[in-house]
């Protein structure tokens, strides 16, 4: 704390008004500050950007803007890659900006206003066109024919209307409002398109103006350097949003003298950051980040006692009965200050709001449907605003059911969006390229995640060991990951594991063979509990799980039946009643197993039998002769494991006997249960 106070008051007495110092501030896109390479944790990310910086002699201020939004603002950390440059800076402090600013949409919505008020215009042209029309109509309907009335003087120019002139009059009148109304219904038409159009133009016009909102976070950097210098610095710095899964594939070639077993291992990767990843070098944790290496240290925990006065007691009644402070506000009372010399610094969060504009005025479309209340004026503006209302609809479930992981729906609603700004008039359409490109890019997603939909069931997040040791798996080549939710396969690793082949068969279960790998693995870094595809002579064979195994620890791969392996069994049984006054049932069976190798090359199989274990003493089992001596016994649970080694084309058959006891009152019931084999 003393330090802090030193500089502190030194750096008061610095910039007072007697000493002024110019500081160098510039402004750096991220792009300047590429990322180089990110390391992945199960669902988090380091992220190093690496630029060059032109430093001035003093004080110096850097703000790199546009990084991802997700990023942890405590994770950032600032080196300085050449180390003869360490002692002629010296970085004073780090601090994060959130923004929250409007994307940029000025030329579209210059266009979208011209849109409007064209369509407005039309529109307005054709309703006082219509209002027109209809006081033409009042006054031709207000036009009467009549004699002149009793007292008027018949010898004026005014004179009574002959029935010639009569008719001829009728049928003006006549002609003249079904003219009127001809041109009525078609204006009416014609300002139902136009309503329509006006309500797509404000539907667009809104679209710009309501302009989603962009989060992001810029960094500031203050740097103090004894010279002017090219400085080249190295930002790293944590975001969420990132994650990484082990999957596998095993290839078995067996047509050697010795198998040899392929094992290719990747990384499936998501990038949900924000921010696309060009040209990266990637690596892979499986430890968690945020698990402390070091053992935390206990501290004794003192009683201390003194006499309080009686304001004190009312004041600490009162307190009791308040809620206590947080944990939070406990903790961070307790944090101690950081040396202010440090290269790694915590950055201090800051926030910055933008407020948006407000959306565009539809009281003319409005004032237009009181001044035209006919029906027949809003049949297709109805209808435009029922498409819109659905193209919303769509839109809304297409990014939630792929965001849910229900792809087949993501996709459904992406072609019903297309299909919305398909039907749409060709001037509309292109100011619906982004939600088309949109949909096109998630109907593409979500197909390739539905190709891939069993695979990503499967997965397991990375986990290793607790408390900091991690393993590592960095990868040669570069890679590009855009901030799209899409998984992406990467190449971690091939090695060549020596294996050795045998078969197992069930034959109680089902009378077919299974060819299983023994393979040695030698490795430093563990394999991870991941899926496996298995292909074996480059034969598919199904999906399976690979556990996790550790250096110089074996492990079984499952390869699938193999039918040239035949097994076969068979069971006798036989009864006898033994006794005269208590009578007993004594049950004979006799087990026979069948093997027979078809293949050109000898083979070694296991085979495994149970045999009926008692779990009381009303039930006797005694077990009989077996032919052949079993590799291993559990006699506690009746399992038994036999192993052949069968030359090409030959048959052996194992033999059991063993007998069942019991009383005839007595009815056993046979239960699967208990211990696995």
């Amino acid at each position: 704390m003393k330090n802090h106070f030193c500089i502190n008051h030194f750096l008061l007495f610095l910039f007072s008004p007697f000493f002024i110092c110019q500081v160098n501030s510039q402004e750096i896109s991220n792009f300047e500050f590429p990322i180089a390479k990110v390391h992945f944790y199960s669902s988090q990310a380091d992220i190093e950007r690496s630029g060059v910086v032109q430093i001035s002699k003093g004080r110096n201020s850097i703000e790199i803007k546009n990084l991802t939004s997700k990023l942890e603002d405590s994770s950032i950390r600032i080196l300085v890659k050449n180390k003869s440059q360490e002692d002629k800076i010296k970085i004073l402090s780090l601090e994060v900006e959130s923004n929250q600013s409007e994307e940029n949409y000025e030329v579209e919505i210059q266009e979208s206003d011209e849109l409007v008020k064209s369509s407005q215009f039309k529109l307005k042209k054709l309703t006082d066109e219509y209002l027109s029309l209809q006081e033409e109509e009042k006054t031709i309907k207000s036009i009467q024919f009549a004699k002149i009335p009793e007292g008027k003087n018949k010898n004026s120019s005014i004179s009574n209307i002959n029935l010639n002139q009569w008719g001829s009059n009728l049928d003006f009148v006549q002609n003249a409002l079904k003219e009127n109304h001809s041109k009525s219904i078609k204006l009416l038409d014609e300002i139902d398109t136009a309503r329509s159009e006006l309500n797509l133009a404000l539907f667009i016009s809104n679209k710009y103006n309501s302009r989603r909102t962009k989060f992001s976070k810029s960094l500031k950097i203050e740097i103090d350097s004894k010279e002017s210098l090219q400085l080249p610095l190295t930002i790293i710095y944590r975001t969420s949003g990132a994650s990484w899964y082990p999957v596998y594939t095993a290839k078995l070639l067996d047509d050697k003298v010795s198998p040899t077993l392929k094992l290719v291992s990747y990384a499936l990767v998501k990038n949900e950051t924000g921010e696309p990843w060009f040209n990266i070098k990637s690596s892979f944790s499986a430890t968690d980040p945020n698990e402390s290496a070091i053992l935390p240290t206990l501290k004794q925990w003192k009683i201390e006692t003194r006499l309080i006065s009686k304001n004190e007691k009312s004041s600490l009644k009162k307190r009791a009965e308040s809620p206590s402070p947080s944990q939070a506000i406990q903790n961070y009372n307790d944090t101690p200050e950081l040396e202010a010399d440090e290269y790694q610094k915590v950055a201090k969060p800051r926030s910055k709001i933008l407020n948006n504009k407000s959306l565009p005025s539809q009281e003319f479309y409005s004032n237009n449907l009181a001044q035209v209340k006919d029906k027949r004026a809003n049949r297709k503006s109805e209808q435009t605003q029922e498409a819109l209302d659905n193209f919303q609809s769509n839109i809304m479930n297409r990014d939630q059911n792929l965001s849910q992981g229900r792809y087949e729906e993501a996709i459904k609603y992406s072609n019903d969006v297309l299909q919305n700004i398909e039907s749409l008039n060709p001037k509309f359409k292109k100011h619906f390229k982004e939600e088309q490109i949109a949909s096109e890019n998630i109907k593409r997603q979500a197909l390739e995640m539905q190709e891939n939909k069993d695979l990503i069931s499967k997965l397991i997040q990375p986990k290793s060991s607790k408390r900091g040791y991690d393993f590592y798996y960095e990868v040669n080549s570069s890679e590009t990951i855009p901030s799209d939710s899409a998984y992406r396969k990467i190449f971690l690793s091939e090695k060549s594991l020596s294996t050795d082949l045998y078969f197992e068969a069930n034959p109680v279960m089902q009378n077919l063979s299974f060819l299983i790998g023994q393979v040695s693995y030698k490795d430093s870094n563990p394999i991870l509990e991941g899926p496996l595809s298995i292909f074996h002579n480059f034969d598919y064979l199904g999906e399976s799980i690979l556990n996790n195994v550790s250096n110089n620890q074996p492990f079984k791969l499952n390869l699938g039946a193999d039918e040239d392996i035949q097994v076969t069994r068979s069971i006798e049984k036989f009864r006898e009643i033994t006794g005269i006054i208590n009578k007993s049932y004594n049950n004979k069976f006799n087990v026979s197993i069948k093997v027979k190798n078809r293949k050109k090359i000898p083979v070694v199989i296991d085979i495994f039998e149970r045999i009926p274990m008692p779990s009381n003493d009303l039930v006797n089992v005694n077990i009989g002769k077996m032919n052949l001596q079993p590799l291993e016994v559990d006699k506690n649970y009746g399992l038994y494991k036999f192993r052949l080694n069968l030359p090409p084309n030959k048959e052996e058959i194992i033999k059991i006997e063993y007998n069942l006891n019991h009383s005839t009152e007595v009815q056993p019931s046979f239960n699967e249960a208990g211990k696995e084999w």
